[in-house]
């Protein structure tokens, strides 16, 4: 559904044709916004699990947060991986700007999911302040993120 009254700036000029709506739709398919939404979606649900965990089985502690980042690193790997067979198809593309910007999104996307969920009672693992989560705790994520991907674009497309 368009808003009539609305106009957007596109790269090519004024687009009435494109409300609200429309923008939102794209950006929402952005493959920057699905990857980084994907990726902290992994992140937050390895959290819930490693707390969750670590509850019944508190001496296991090391083992949980190792394997939890293996999951998020693999899944990252996986998915550039995915992307660099795909861009070595299309001549001159590179997702490598791409995963930056996906690892951002993640970061501060998994921070705040993170401590939403904390807020509302769920036992989430490391969980820091505000301050933490959205810059510290999310160049982690970021870090995670871009490296694995990069890596998996890299290497596993050979």
């Amino acid at each position: 559904m368009l808003i009539p009254s609305s106009h957007v700036l596109t790269r090519y000029g004024i687009d009435p044709r494109a409300g609200a709506p429309a923008v939102i739709a794209r950006a929402l398919g952005d493959p920057r916004f699905v990857r980084g939404a994907g990726c902290a979606g992994v992140m937050v649900a390895v959290r819930v699990l490693i707390g969750a965990l670590l509850d019944m089985w508190p001496q296991h502690g090391a083992f949980f947060r190792g394997a939890g980042a293996v999951v998020v690193v693999a899944t990252a790997a996986a998915w550039g991986a995915r992307d660099g067979k795909r861009a070595d198809r299309i001549p001159g593309t590179d997702p490598t700007l791409h995963w930056l910007a996906a690892g951002v999104i993640a970061g501060v996307a998994a921070g705040a999911g993170a401590l939403l969920l904390a807020r509302c009672g769920a036992r989430v693992y490391g969980i820091g302040s505000v301050l933490f989560e959205l810059t510290a705790g999310a160049a982690w994520t970021l870090l995670l993120v871009f490296v694995a991907a990069t890596a998996g674009k890299k290497w596993l497309t050979r």
